[in-house]
This record gives C-alpha cells, sequence and structure tokens, in this order.
C-alpha cells in the first residue's frame, strides 16, 4: 500500500539511502531540506531506483551557508542566514501541515511547532535521532574537553536540549541507529515510548585480526574534524 511521508532532512547523510528505500517500496516521498545534495538530485531523471522531484525547501541559502561555514567570515552573518533558513522551513511547514501524510520523519526536533497539527490531520511523527540524548552527549564531550583542554561553546544550548527531549516525548515513534543508542534513550524518556532501531554503518562486529606489516598507510577519514570525532584516537591507533 503506497504510504506519504515528509521527510524534514537538513542534512543527508544517511537520509538519502532512507528515502531511496522508501521510494524503492512505491510510497511517495516529500523531502523539506536545504541540503545541497538533495536539491541537485532534482536534476535526475527518475528511475525504479530513486526519484528526487518532491524536494522542497531553502535551496540558494543552504549554498550560502555552506559557502559561510567553509570560509572565516563573521558569525553574525553566518546567524543571520541560520534565521532566515529556518524561517524558510517554517513558511513551507506551514504550507504542508494541512496536506495528508501517513508519515513525517523529522530530524531530532525540526518543526516541533507543527507536530500536533500534523498529527491531528492523520500523521504519526517519528524523530530521526542520529546521536544519543543530548544531555549524555553533551556530559561526554564537556569531558573530552577537560581531558583534551579544549575550551568553546556547547554543541546544544540549553534551549535547544529542552526542545529535542520536547520533541522525543511528542513524537509517536523514534527512529535510532544503534543499541547504545536505545539504551540511553530509553532511561531518558517515557517508559511507554517506542523505538526503531535501524544500524546503518557496519553492521557486523570486526572479529578477525590480520598480522600485516605495512611501512606506509594511505588513511582516509570521512568525517567532521571536530573533537567529539575522535580522529585523535584514530591517529593513535594507526
Amino acid at each position: 500500500m503506497e504510504m506519504k511521508i515528509l521527510y524534514i532532512a537538513p542534512c543527508a547523510a544517511h537520509q538519502l539511502e532512507y528515502i531511496n528505500s522508501f521510494y524503492r517500496e512505491m510510497h511517495n516521498v516529500t523531502v523539506l531540506t536545504d541540503s545541497f545534495s538533495f536539491h541537485t538530485r532534482r536534476l535526475i531523471k527518475p528511475s525504479f531506483e530513486y526519484s528526487f522531484k518532491n524536494v522542497k525547501g531553502p535551496f540558494f541559502l543552504g549554498i550560502l551557508r555552506k559557502l559561510i561555514y567553509k570560509y572565516p567570515l563573521p558569525n553574525q552573518l553566518l546567524i543571520f542566514i541560520d534565521h532566515l533558513i529556518n524561517k524558510s522551513y517554517e513558511i513551507n511547514l506551514k504550507r504542508l501541515k494541512n496536506k495528508k501524510f501517513d508519515f513525517v520523519i523529522a530530524y531530532k526536533d525540526m518543526g516541533i511547532k507543527y507536530i500536533n497539527d500534523f498529527k491531528k490531520n492523520g500523521a504519526l511523527w517519528i524523530v530521526d535521532e542520529v546521536n544519543t540524548h543530548p544531555e549524555f552527549f553533551e556530559a561526554i564531550l564537556n569531558k573530552e574537553k577537560k581531558r583534551l583542554g579544549i575550551k568553546g561553546n556547547k554543541v546544544f544550548s540549553l534551549k535547544k536540549i529542552e526542545s529535542i527531549k520536547r520533541a522525543y516525548e511528542m513524537s509517536d515513534v523514534i527512529l535510532i541507529p544503534s543499541r547504545h543508542v536505545y539504551r540511553i534513550l530509553k532511561k531518558r524518556t517515557l517508559k511507554n515510548k517506542r523505538f526503531i532501531i535501524n544500524p546503518y554503518g557496519c553492521p557486523f562486529p570486526i572479529i578477525k585480526r590480520f598480522n600485516m606489516q605495512f611501512e606506509r598507510i594511505n588513511l582516509i577519514c570521512v568525517a567532521r574534524m571536530h573533537y567529539r570525532k575522535g580522529i585523535i584516537y584514530l591517529l593513535k591507533a594507526f
């Protein structure tokens, strides 16, 4: 049975594959995003494997934000662009909230202002959580910052943490990537909260060890250059 799905996805790390899989199952998917990766795919001719004709959201503002993050431009400019992008999401959600969707999948707390509107119209609301609980997340990173002697702002503000927690409680289901995330969230959400564990990345433990001698190793790390990614430990391991 075909279902109508709205996916609010500011990034495309695993969301691209989720959306491709929905499409292959013959569902109708609308994507609300500022991600360059999604918007450029609108130019690709639809096939049996994928279609990105229903991609909406602030395309040019998304490109502008990418450029601002890449180059050392004033922080106030970034805050202003973020404000415009958030406004664009809000305008699009106002237009979509009265349309009939079976599911709305929202990254963290995105669209939280409209959860009740979509649910009143018959949609189930799924939070797409890619990390652990934000309070646990911040506690671990604070320890790491102290250990490494790093000074700086928190990844999430207190206001953002409260918003994410509220989205958890208002949602029908939380979509998560691992058993670890499940254990952390289970302890910190309502007892009857429903979860879907859909692991991405390496699905099996690495159980074989190889004794190989290399004089030189070429190493590539596909990750944000940030202490939370643990790159220092990756380099030490090699």
